[in-house]
């Protein structure tokens, strides 16, 4: 068989590497091994509808016993087997309840002693291998929990942390609040340290700024400054004041930033905003960006990308930039005297010249496969009447222009009007001439 593969870290899974060759193979004796690896759960009276391999596990979640089979039989476990036989985190039958047994940390599920409560005023209810060491701390169940801040409260769960002052965490598996009346309302692994950091649930969240929030999903951090929120996603970052609502991989920096979700966003200027799509970067301040591989760098820049590969970027301070077509039933333009200053009248003939110099071509965008456009450069617009930056062309200034030109067009038919008038005049003064000397 020839396959490229490596094998997971933890339980040696085969992981076929990218191109190669009868990659199903490998992936096939990865389920054979997941019917051992994988405890089976079910009724009692279910067990001999499964297969016993060897090594296989079932427990009947009816009546606590737990078997494994040997390749024949299913034999039931007695509560002197070996933990290691079993494996770390397997269930057997204990005074009529299910004790977890595996690692040297967990206890016997009949050993009601193991609970600790030696904080003034502290309070452990139930479950096994629980602290309340802070004072008028309260664990109310679960397993291995501990409550060591003042007022702490874990409600139950594993391996829970309440360390903070007034800090919370109902239950969830391996949370932690340390943060001075911080909150961890559920789910594994999160991280509540900021002061009143709240995280509601997900995995492997981490709240460490004052005042941070974190909704759920997974791996994502709010932290620095105040108030810095995660609604929740995948692996979002939010610090100093700033928002990320969801997506992935997305960053709000900025002091109010905001990024509503998304892919790969990077909202860094001070109150930017991107309000979602894919590698969008808002880095000035009050900056806009939106769509796809849009770059806002310039403080009040607005930058919208299309669905292409080609990047768009802000090229000045409050100005704004659409990468596709723009469609509008009216575009309207301010043009009252009240917002003009430095008025000097134009010289119609002149522009009507420099319009006569003007090199007009039919032409596509570079990054446009599609549509043709007719007019001329900006080099060239700039050249014959000393308007634009040599790289755009303003409608104002081309409608101005378009005007002018008109009325010096206009200008030089009158004046060809009063010479042909002029000239019939003349013409006309001859002829009668002619006449009364011909008679």
């Amino acid at each position: 068989m020839d396959v490229n593969m490596g094998q997971t870290p933890n339980h040696g899974y085969n992981v076929p590497e990218e191109g190669a060759e009868d990659w199903h193979e490998p992936l096939n004796e990865n389920f054979e091994r997941h019917d051992t690896d994988i405890e089976i759960r079910g009724p009692e009276a279910a067990l001999e509808d499964y297969e016993p391999k060897d090594g296989a596990k079932f427990l009947a979640i009816d009546t606590g016993r737990m078997y494994i089979g040997d390749g024949d039989l299913w034999e039931e476990l007695t509560l002197d087997v070996d933990p290691e036989a079993v494996g770390p985190g397997r269930y057997i039958a204990a005074n009529n309840q299910l004790d977890f047994v595996g690692p040297a940390e967990w206890e016997n599920a009949g050993d009601t002693n193991t609970n600790t409560a030696i904080g003034t005023a502290a309070t452990v209810t139930g479950g096994v291998g629980n602290t309340a060491s802070g004072e008028h701390a309260t664990v109310g169940g679960g397993r291995v929990n501990t409550a060591s801040g003042e007022y702490a409260t874990v409600g139950g769960g594993l391996s829970i942390d309440a360390s903070g002052l007034r800090a919370t965490v109902p239950g969830g598996w391996r949370n932690e609040a340390s943060g001075s009346r911080s909150t961890v309302g559920g789910g594994d692994d999160n991280e509540a340290s900021g002061a009143v950091a709240t995280i509601s649930g997900g995995l492997d969240n981490v709240a460490s700024g004052s005042f941070a929030t974190i909704g759920g999903g997974s791996s994502n951090e709010a932290s620095g400054g105040q108030h810095a929120t995660v609604g929740g996603g995948w692996n979002n970052v939010a610090s100093g004041r700033a928002t990320v609502g969801g997506g992935r991989n997305n960053e709000a920096s900025g002091r109010y930033a905001t990024v509503g979700g998304g892919e790969g966003n990077e909202a860094s200027g001070e109150r930017a905003t991107i309000p979602g799509g894919r590698f969008n970067e808002a880095t000035g301040d009050y900056a806009f960006a939106a769509g796809r591989e849009a770059i806002a760098t310039h403080d009040g820049s607005y930058v919208v990308g299309d669905s292409s590969l080609t990047e768009i970027t802000s090229d000045a301070a409050d100005t704004a930039y659409f990468q596709m077509a723009v469609h509008a039933d009216d575009f309207v333009t301010s043009s009252s005297e009240v917002y003009k200053k430095d008025i000097r009248p134009a010289d119609p003939a002149s522009v009507l010249a420099g319009v006569v110099s003007l090199d007009i071509s039919e032409w596509r965008f570079r990054n446009d496969d599609g549509r043709r456009h007719l007019g001329p450069t900006a080099e060239d617009f700039q050249t014959a009447f000393g308007l634009g930056d040599g790289e755009t062309i303003s409608s104002i200034d081309a409608t101005g222009v378009t005007l002018a030109a008109i009325q010096g067009l206009i200008a030089r038919l009158k004046k060809k009007d009063e010479r042909s008038n002029e000239l019939e005049d003349r013409l006309s003064a001859l002829e009668a001439s002619i006449e009364e000397r011909d008679r």
